[in-house]
């Protein structure tokens, strides 16, 4: 058996701080996607109103996300030639409702960030409600006891949040 030396003391230290500073680094970085994917989804609400409002917010059933990188009204560094994608790196779907209003879509969401989503205060300002997971629709606001129990703390999450057609 090896002797306990300071050396490996040191080294076992290390490797340890290590792996603290990595997995917190994950966590922090699950944390500021989350806002800034909020902030991205309440930039494309906005845009999607500005862009439709000469037409009474009549929106098509499926919404191109040509208009709202075309117009400037998307942070570049979400663009993926012709599409939008999350912070995650998958594709929002946009869609129009016969209701007048309109939904955006993103899978592979990470649980930190799905309930992070869900009980954000300025993208509750537009949406309408949340559905995660094929669940049924919640109404905002969303309190973070909801967010946990919809967002189950395994694996990664689909959201479909609905937004009012007009402001």
């Amino acid at each position: 058996m090896e002797q306990l030396t300071a050396r490996n003391i040191v080294a076992a230290v290390t490797a340890l701080a290590i792996i603290i500073v990595v997995g917190l680094g994950f966590v922090i970085r699950g944390g500021v996607n989350a806002q800034a994917q909020a902030n991205d989804l309440v930039t494309i609400a906005q845009g999607l109103q500005a862009e439709y409002a000469n037409q009474s917010y009549v929106y098509p059933v499926i919404l191109p996300s040509a208009v709202l990188i075309n117009s400037g009204k998307v942070d570049p560094t979400i663009v993926n030639g012709t599409a939008i994608d999350s912070r995650w790196q998958t594709a929002i779907t946009l869609a129009g409702v016969a209701a007048g209003g309109f939904t955006t879509a993103l899978t592979a969401i990470p649980y930190n960030a799905c309930t992070e989503l869900l009980t954000d205060q300025s993208l509750s300002q537009y949406a309408t409600s949340f559905i995660v997971d094929s669940g049924t629709a919640a109404p905002v606001p969303i309190t973070p006891s909801v967010a946990a129990t919809a967002c189950t703390a395994t694996g990664t999450h689909s959201i479909t949040i609905a937004f009012a057609g007009h402001p």
